[in-house]
Formats: structure tokens, sequence, C-alpha cells
């Protein structure tokens, strides 16, 4: 009950992808492609936001209005990252976002 309540409210992702080890030094010519996508995403307000960990062991995306299908077509099949292999596995995972949401476009949770 809480859980459907919360995904009408916000309905946001997290997108975590985990890096190769060797990742900056492969990740050259995939790049361009990889930052205008997301560019574009975040253009169409699909995406909120995107980066790298600071200890650059992979990256976080986070995408509002949206479910993990589209995420999955526009993003991950898209993307040069992980058609070149860069991405060994990623994994999408609604976000109940309670604090904040106003910030990401969302509503306040009512908990």
């Amino acid at each position: 009950m809480i859980a459907s309540t919360l995904k009408s409210i916000a309905n946001i992702f997290h997108h975590h992808l985990p890096f190769l080890s060797d990742m900056l030094e492969r990740r050259d010519p995939f790049r361009p492609d990889h930052v205008q996508l997301a560019k574009s995403l975040v253009e169409k307000g699909t995406m909120v936001c995107a980066g790298p960990y600071a200890d650059t062991s992979g990256a976080m995306f986070i995408f509002k209005g949206v479910d993990p299908e589209y995420i999955e077509k526009e993003f991950v099949q898209k993307d040069s990252y992980f058609t070149a292999g860069l991405v060994p596995s990623h994994k999408i995972q609604e976000w109940s976002v309670l604090i904040g949401a106003q910030n990401l476009g969302g509503g306040v949770s009512k908990l």
C-alpha cells in the first residue's frame, strides 16, 4: 500500500551503473555519445541529473516521470558505454523520495 502511494507521488528511479576497473582508460572514444545521450534526456525532462561516483567505481542517473522500460529503451539500449561493453551490469530501482521531492519536480510524500 505504501509503495503504490509513493509511486504515484514521485515516480523517481535511480539507475546504478558499476564500471569496469579500466573504465577511465577505455571510455574516451565512447564518452561524447554517452554524454550527449544523457544531455538529451535531461532536455526532455526525463533525466534529472547524472554523474560518476567520486571513486570512479560507477555512476548514478536519476530519472523522473518514466518507468523502467523507458530507461531500458531510451538509455540502456542506446548508450555507447553499454553497447561498448564498458558497463558490466546495471540496476534500475524505484526511489521513494520522502524529503525534498519538490526539488525533483515531484510531490511531497504524505507519510
